[in-house]
C-alpha cells in the first residue's frame, strides 16, 4: 500500500492517457482490418440479379426472329401468354458463364429448370456474361422441365 501512497497523481495522468491512446489506435487500426477482409471476401463471390418479368405479347420482326414485349420490372401471373422473361444480371466483378434459368417452388424442394429458353441475343446457353452485362430468357411454360433437388 505505501507504493500507491508516494506516487504523485500528475505523474500517473499522462501514463493512464497515453495506454488509453494505444489502445484506442489498436482498436480502430483491428476494426478497419475486419472490415476490409469482409469486403474483399465478397468481393470473390458470384452476385446474380434475376428479375422475372412477364410476357405481354410475342411476334416476329422483319427478320423473322422471335420479339417479346415484356413488363419493365414485374411478373403479372394473370398473364395469357404462355412465355414469361427471366432477366439475369451479372453484377459480379468477373465473367459468368449461365448454363440454365429456372426458379424454386415455393414450401418445397422441386425447382423448374429451363435449360433451353429462347435468349434476347438469339444465341444458345451456355452464355458467358461479362460484368454488369445481362440477359434475358424467354421461357415456354410447356418446355420447362420439373428436376427434385437432392
Amino acid at each position: 500500500m505505501e507504493v500507491f501512497t508516494q506516487l504523485d497523481l500528475n505523474s500517473i495522468s499522462p501514463l493512464i492517457l497515453k495506454y488509453i491512446v494505444t489502445s484506442l489506435a489498436a482498436f480502430v487500426g483491428m476494426s478497419l482490418g475486419i472490415y476490409n477482409f469482409w469486403k474483399e471476401r465478397g468481393k470473390e463471390k458470384v452476385k446474380l440479379r434475376v428479375i422475372p418479368k412477364s410476357v405481354q405479347q410475342k411476334g416476329f420482326n422483319s427478320l423473322g426472329n422471335t420479339v417479346f414485349l415484356n413488363s419493365e420490372n414485374e411478373f403479372k401471373d394473370n398473364n395469357p401468354q404462355d412465355f414469361f422473361a427471366i432477366e439475369v444480371v451479372n453484377i459480379s466483378r468477373f465473367t459468368v458463364t449461365i448454363t440454365e434459368v429456372g426458379f424454386l417452388v415455393s414450401g418445397t424442394k422441386q425447382r423448374i429448370s429451363c435449360s433451353s429458353p429462347i435468349l434476347d441475343t438469339q444465341e444458345k446457353f451456355p452464355k458467358k456474361l461479362e460484368p454488369r452485362e445481362s440477359l434475358t430468357a424467354y421461357v415456354d411454360l410447356q418446355s420447362t422441365h420439373i428436376q427434385q433437388v437432392v
